[in-house]
């Protein structure tokens, strides 16, 4: 950092042709006169010296013209001059700089960064997870590096009850289906109802009511003309599933049509039926009442309802006649 010589500080002569750039950006003290020069060393000359030395330090250029003639400072670079080429060889960079290299823009540099509040001139790195974002922290990415959950970009998605969707390229966290089984050991792979890889590790309750073509379906609730039945499954374990009403039932609390809260046709006692039996009539309510003691069928308990009388026979006694 730095160099003291009564005389010389630095020398490139004739004996270092090679010699093609002069970085000196990390040097920041001198004490003695500097001569810099070489048949291959050019942009020496481009450089504003005073900007990096005390004004009091001597340096003396020499350069081959001919060598050196159409070699220019890159645009990125300030009036100040540069040491070579390329933007990361600036003395000071013209707009903005990011890792001792210069850019235009902090949305240009090589990975990911913000231009800092306390100083507009310089691009602070994002997070290790952003390719871009505006500000440091993983909650202001504005791309994710690898996804992102809940706002903020994170490397694999931690959430219970989560799983990585992708999109056009882009990974983020969504929930599990309602449908699927929450707790540690459960989650999913993907937003399917049912279970197996792209669905529910393990369903809410399992339908086995034969209203999907999926082989194990996962529902949040038992659907229409179906009972709660608890039974084992794997390994020991209990599992709720959902089978079938028998047909006469819309609501039902097992598979047979005896004590169903709600039948699709009419109830006769505590049966669900197509149609109540002889001597009963459907009231509003679609429940099976009995005819009047005068009606075979009917439709109503008046015998003004009736649809056949009852036929009555009687057994009289037997005459006989006489001849006068």
């Amino acid at each position: 950092k730095q160099w003291y010589q009564r005389r010389v500080a630095i020398t490139a002569g004739d004996n270092n042709t090679a010699l093609e750039t002069a970085d000196l950006q990390s040097l920041k003290t001198v004490k003695g006169p500097i001569k810099l020069g070489g048949e291959k060393l050019c942009y020496v000359d481009k450089v504003q010296w005073s900007s990096v030395f005390d004004s009091q330090v001597k340096v003396d250029v020499a350069i081959s013209e001919e060598n050196c003639a159409g070699k220019t400072c890159s645009p990125e670079c300030s009036d100040k001059g540069c040491f070579g080429p390329t933007h990361d060889m600036c003395v000071s960079c013209r707009n903005k700089e990011f890792q001792n290299s210069c850019y235009e823009t902090c949305d240009v540099t090589p990975t990911g960064s913000y231009a800092d509040d306390k100083d507009p001139s310089k691009c602070r790195p994002c997070h290790e997870n952003c390719f871009t974002c505006t500000g440091f922290g993983n909650h202001l990415c504005l791309d994710c590096r690898f996804t992102m959950d809940s706002g903020a970009c994170v490397r694999n998605c931690t959430t219970t009850g989560t799983y990585e969707h992708v999109e056009n390229g882009k990974r983020e966290c969504l929930p599990c289906s309602n449908a699927c089984m929450k707790g540690e050991s459960s989650g999913c792979t993907g937003s399917g109802t049912f279970q197996g890889y792209g669905g529910c590790n393990a369903c809410k309750m399992y339908d086995k009511t034969g209203n999907t073509t999926d082989e194990i379906s996962c529902v949040e609730e038992c659907p229409p003309k179906s009972y709660k039945y608890i039974e084992d499954g794997e390994n020991g374990i209990y599992r709720e599933v959902c089978k079938p009403c028998d047909e006469q039932c819309t609501i039902c609390t097992n598979e047979q049509n005896y004590d169903c809260p709600a039948c699709l046709k009419v109830k006769q006692g505590p049966y669900c039926q197509e149609q109540c039996d002889n001597g009963y009539y459907a009231d509003n309510d679609d429940i099976c009442r009995e005819c009047s003691n005068e009606c075979a069928t009917c439709t109503g308990t008046s015998s003004t309802n009736q649809n056949s009388p009852r036929i009555w026979k009687f057994r009289l006694p037997s005459l006989k006649f006489f001849r006068l």
